[in-house]
C-alpha cells in the first residue's frame, strides 16, 4: 500500500497483482515438485486472459500511484489481475493438480 501525505490528511492506494511471474514460481517448484511450466499453466487457468502477469505489468501503476500524476486519488485498490476475480488469500496449487495425477 502507498501512502502519501496531503496537507490535510493522508491519501492510501494499494495495488494487487495475481499469480505475478517473479521468483515465487521458483519457491512453489521446490515446494510443489510441480515443474514451472506446469505451474504457469496453473497461473494462466486462474485468469480469463489466459496469461501470466508480469513484473514489467505492475510497474507502471506502481509508478503511476507513487507519482505526483495520483496526487489526487485518495482510497484506491487496483487488482492487476487479468479479468481474474481478486482473492486476497493465496491459492493452493495442489487444488489445480489434484484431478491430473
Amino acid at each position: 500500500m502507498a501512502r502519501t501525505r496531503g496537507s490535510a490528511d493522508s491519501h492510501y492506494k494499494s495495488l494487487e497483482g495475481k499469480k505475478v511471474d517473479t521468483e515465487v514460481f521458483d519457491v512453489l517448484v521446490k515446494e510443489t515438485g510441480r515443474t514451472k511450466s506446469e505451474l504457469h499453466d496453473w497461473a494462466k487457468s486462474e485468469n480469463e486472459l489466459n496469461e501470466i502477469c508480469t513484473a514489467e505489468e505492475i510497474a507502471g501503476p506502481i509508478l503511476f500511484l507513487a507519482s505526483d500524476a495520483s496526487s489526487f486519488i485518495s482510497g484506491v485498490h487496483i487488482p492487476i489481475a487479468g479479468a481474474a476475480q481478486v482473492q486476497l488469500e493465496i491459492e493452493d496449487p495442489s487444488v489445480y493438480f489434484a484431478d491430473k495425477k
